[in-house]
């Protein structure tokens, strides 16, 4: 979750169970003093675990000036954060050249073969 321009993460009505962990939650909502407002927004009232995630600070006034919820509205649910990550969670990997390639072959052995039974289907 990144450069979003209201909120990052927005659970609401009914959004219950949730776990959310190793993500990237940084520059959401508004900033304003060094922080983002709503980066992570709570509009629910259960309580939300949101550990191991990078929040572009290891700060932890500031992240907890930028998550909405219990302590910003009483109806609402708690934000669980700590732990926190120390640096970016990685993203989903690139695949390799070789796993690229394969697929593409296979891809096109099979475009072949749903051609040829097209064809044979057709002269039927």
């Amino acid at each position: 979750m990144h450069n979003n321009n209201q909120r990052g993460f927005y659970l609401y009505n009914g959004s219950t169970g949730n776990t959310i962990g190793n993500n990237n939650i940084m520059s959401n909502g508004v900033a304003a003093n060094d922080s983002w407002y709503y980066n992570f927004y709570n509009d629910q009232g259960d309580d939300v675990t949101a550990t191991n995630n990078y929040w572009g600070t290891d700060n932890t006034t500031i992240i907890e000036e930028s998550i909405y919820d219990k302590s910003d509205e009483g109806s609402k649910g708690t934000v669980t954060f700590l732990p926190i990550r120390s640096g970016p969670a990685p993203c989903a990997p690139i695949p390799e050249l070789p796993t690229i390639i394969l697929l593409s072959i296979g891809l096109l052995v099979l475009a072949r073969y749903v051609w040829i039974k097209r064809l044979n289907s057709d002269a039927d």
